[in-house]
């Protein structure tokens, strides 16, 4: 009796019977409804997302500080501040990342002589949204620098204001990588696979693997220190390098095998390879003579098919860009002023020559061709350097892209389709490139190779547009190794 009277009291309680294991579902889903209001409560009061913007922010005004700091520093050291940064807050400029080329973005400022000397490297946002700046602003007022970060509140984690890796990120043309090879001239190479192919002076011949830089193979196809290979295509199982010699020759080379080479030799008066073009089975070979000679070449059975002779006045054939469509071959001369010739190369006939403006002169080794577009370009050696554009449709000249001052004598060039992009080798010393943007026929970025590294004359070009790498082949004092420099773009 006194039992029963007991466990009722706990019932009115509230309380559980002891044979009650757990809660109920009405008990859970009041426990989980009171937790999720607590729980909103207190992160809107904590305000989360808040608390990282205010982090960043405090990161931003610490890095834009430094920066600050960093061109004081510089300023008392030299006496003065650089005068491309305006006077005013109304005329804050952008701040460029670190390693952005001269004229890729010319609306902001590089700061590059800060690093190392007065700040390990340069801050940047990941706020900003233009991939060559930094996400901060300068500007001076009487005379003292000011940086200020332009994306305050935002809630885009800030990259590290020291990461190397992406603080020397490439922008535009960079060069990337060298080879050596033990001629003291490049005068051609060719790619193909991921290797390329160089001949130079006394018939040396090396192939390079391009991922890591390394020499693979040398030979030697034509003994004779005199003797140079100035021009070399491929059909992905040999390389083909012309021989300037008298009478000229052409060696065939296995891309796997170097050592295993034919050479052909041409007709006694058919001197002088210059320029190679590859079209439907056979080699059309170029020749610096006058009046100039055209000879063709199978390559299966690998020997000499015939030869057309060019009419006088049209000499020295020096460059060549083969509409493969249409079936159909542009060769520049060396003259002055260059002509182009065209030649139907099924009918193996000649079509008809374009001679070029006055000053366009001596076309070597840089035609590009864009039949999609209805262009060929073409190099000139000149100074300055020069791009004359031709329309094939009608076969008449299309403009001339005259480089800058100290941008000399075009004497290579290669083309990405794709990208609508062409780069041209120049011939001084040191040497360097070019890029001209075909879309709308105007010069980009121009890089040289360094003072004193003997890079001179870029005379040979190849690409790898899957890639985008860039080559150039260089030629180097007597007794340097010879450099054929790596460019990315």
């Amino acid at each position: 009796m006194h039992h029963n009277v007991a466990v009722k009291a706990r019932h009115a309680l509230g309380e559980r019977s002891p044979s009650r294991c757990g809660f109920t579902l009405v008990e859970l889903l009041l426990s989980i409804g009171i937790i999720s209001v607590i729980s909103g409560v207190v992160i809107t009061a904590v305000n989360v997302p808040g608390m990282f913007t205010k982090s960043y922010d405090t990161q931003r005004k610490s890095d834009a500080k430094a920066v600050q700091n960093a061109l004081y520093s510089q300023l008392i050291e030299q006496w003065e501040l650089q005068n491309n940064i305006e006077d005013g807050s109304e005329n804050a400029n952008p701040i460029c990342k670190l390693g952005v080329p001269s004229g890729l973005d010319p609306s902001c400022i590089a700061l590059d002589s800060l690093v190392p000397d007065f700040i390990s490297c340069l801050p940047y946002d990941t706020a900003e949204t233009e991939e060559t700046r930094t996400g901060f602003e300068v500007y001076s007022n009487a005379g003292r620098p000011v940086i200020i970060a332009a994306y305050l509140g935002s809630q885009a984690p800030l990259t590290s204001s020291c990461d190397q890796d992406a603080a020397l990120e490439c922008f535009g043309l960079c060069r990337t990588g060298e080879y050596l090879i033990t001629s003291n001239t490049a005068r051609s190479i060719t790619y193909h696979n991921g290797y390329l192919f160089a001949g130079g002076k006394g018939g040396y011949v090396g192939k390079m693997q391009v991922s890591d830089m390394g020499l693979i193979q040398t030979s030697t196809v034509a003994a004779g220190i005199n003797n140079h290979l100035p021009i070399a295509v491929n059909d992905g199982t040999y390389a083909y390098f012309g021989e300037d010699s008298w009478p000229g020759r052409v060696h065939r080379v296995d891309m796997n095998d170097l050592s295993s080479s034919t050479t052909l030799p041409l007709n006694g008066g058919e001197n002088e390879i210059t320029t190679i073009c590859m079209y439907g089975g056979n080699l059309f070979l170029g020749l610096n003579q006058s009046p100039a000679k055209i000879v063709k070449v199978s390559l299966s059975p690998f020997q000499r098919q015939d030869v057309l002779v060019l009419p006088a006045g049209e000499s020295s054939l020096t460059s060549c860009a083969v509409d493969s469509v249409n079936g159909f071959a542009y060769f520049g001369t060396g003259t002055s002023p260059g002509k182009v010739i065209k030649i139907d190369l099924n009918a193996f006939t000649r079509v008809g020559a374009l001679t070029l403006n006055a000053g366009e002169n001596r076309l070597e080794q840089a035609g590009v061709i864009d039949v999609a577009s209805d262009y060929a370009y073409f190099g000139a050696r000149t100074v300055p350097g020069r791009v004359v554009r031709i329309r094939l449709s009608d076969f008449t000249h299309a403009g001339t892209l005259v480089f800058g001052t100290g941008e000399d004598s075009v004497i290579s060039g290669v083309i990405d389709l794709a990208s609508q992009i062409a780069f041209f080798g120049l011939n001084p010393n040191p040497g360097g490139a070019v890029q001209v943007n075909l879309s709308d026929f105007s010069k980009g970025q121009t890089l040289f190779a360094d003072a004193g590294e003997h890079a001179d004359r870029f005379y040979s070009a190849a690409i790898d547009s899957s890639s985008r790498q860039v080559f150039f082949g260089t030629q180097q004092s007597l007794g340097v190794d010879t450099k054929v420099l790596k460019f990315s773009y």
